[in-house]
């Protein structure tokens, strides 16, 4: 009986061992990337989005979307780009462009078009678009209405730096974009925060507003209003401005999938400083993407005996190497020296003249 015990305690150790083993050599030494994972996700239908978009009258919307679409090679280039087509058609009337361009001027309402962009850009780089606004808001406050003391105060600023253009860039574009709902009231409330802190407006503005120039030469009115519309933090706009200069377009989408979660993926994206490629892996999956990178890569399993080994064995290796190999390899030669000592103890005792107990 002493013999068996002992050749199946040797056995099992072996047995163990190259369990324990094969667990290890399985085992990478480091986890599952994110772009491995990332690849795994099916792509998101834009083009389903601009086609929404497009019915709705939103053809500056969609046309950015098509050409986003088709610049980053995504599923759908085809039919965005018979979308863009049709959204050009309905957009390239020049009594269209034209009616749109002068109300926007007038109103310094500039919606989501280039042209409509420019002209109110344009009317608030002139002193006519600075006592516009004041007046509007003097009056909302007489007759008791919803005023905008960013508006009010980027006015007073354009008046005072009228005749220094460079100056006055920064008030005209923060103006254009918070009455296109752009800029939302935490980060306008920062904006006017850090004005009345240093009393000066032009140059409180001169930083975060060259970040937002920055931002517009890139990507252009609607892909920089769909950007900003949910950044609440002047960090936030720089870490989405370092990303578009990787590439706009696929910050755009990144700003349409991520809606407010972009100011924690920006700062995410922006903070490992990632390359342009690995952006647009995370856009082209959409929504799926952002919780993953938000998320990050998570090994699921099941807990059972034989999965928390599985865990052990990883958890070794990851720590130290494949220096934790000597664990099983000493299991295997604890059973070897078990077996060999059992079998030295049988051929000792028929030498002997003793009858051993059977080993089976």
């Amino acid at each position: 009986m002493y013999f068996l015990v002992l050749r199946l305690t040797g056995i099992a150790l072996i047995l163990a061992g190259l369990w324990t083993g094969w667990l290890m050599l399985r085992t990478p030494p480091e986890p599952p990337r994110l772009e491995e994972v990332l690849d795994r996700l099916p792509d998101h239908d834009y083009c389903a989005e601009a086609r929404h978009l497009a019915a709705r009258g939103e053809y500056a919307e969609a046309k950015t979307l098509c050409e986003d679409i088709i610049s980053c090679g995504l599923p759908g280039k085809k039919a965005a780009e018979i979308l863009r087509g049709i959204c050009d058609a309905r957009m390239n009337s020049f009594r269209y462009r034209a009616h749109r361009a002068v109300m926007a001027f007038v109103t310094g309402d500039p919606r989501n078009s280039v042209e409509e962009a420019a002209s109110a850009m344009l009317s608030d780089m002139l002193m006519y678009g600075d006592i516009r606004d004041l007046a509007l808001q003097g009056y909302y406050k007489v007759t008791n209405q919803e005023t905008d003391p960013l508006i009010a105060a980027l006015a007073a600023a354009g008046l005072v730096t009228e005749f220094v253009d460079a100056a006055d860039w920064a008030p005209a574009l923060i103006k254009a974009l918070r009455r296109a709902a752009a800029i939302s009231d935490k980060l306008a409330a920062a904006l006017l925060r850090a004005a009345r802190s240093s009393g000066r407006m032009a140059a409180s503005l001169r930083g975060i507003g060259g970040e937002i120039a920055d931002l517009f030469r890139r990507s252009g009115f609607v892909r920089t209003k769909n950007i900003l519309r949910t950044l609440d933090t002047a960090e936030a706009v720089s870490c989405a401005v370092k990303l578009t200069r990787k590439s706009a377009p696929a910050t755009h989408l990144l700003a349409r999938s991520a809606g407010t979660n972009l100011p924690a993926a920006a700062k995410k994206l922006a903070g490992k400083n990632v390359s342009a490629s690995f952006l647009l892996r995370v856009a082209r999956k959409g929504p799926a993407g952002v919780t993953l990178l938000l998320r990050g890569v998570k090994s699921v399993r099941k807990g059972n005996a034989g999965n928390f080994l599985a865990r052990a064995a990883e958890q070794a290796v990851r720590t130290w190497g494949y220096k934790a190999l000597c664990l099983p390899a000493a299991m295997i030669l604890a059973g070897l020296l078990l077996n060999a000592r059992a079998l030295f103890k049988r051929l000792r005792a028929r030498r002997s003249g003793k009858k051993s107990p059977p080993v089976c």
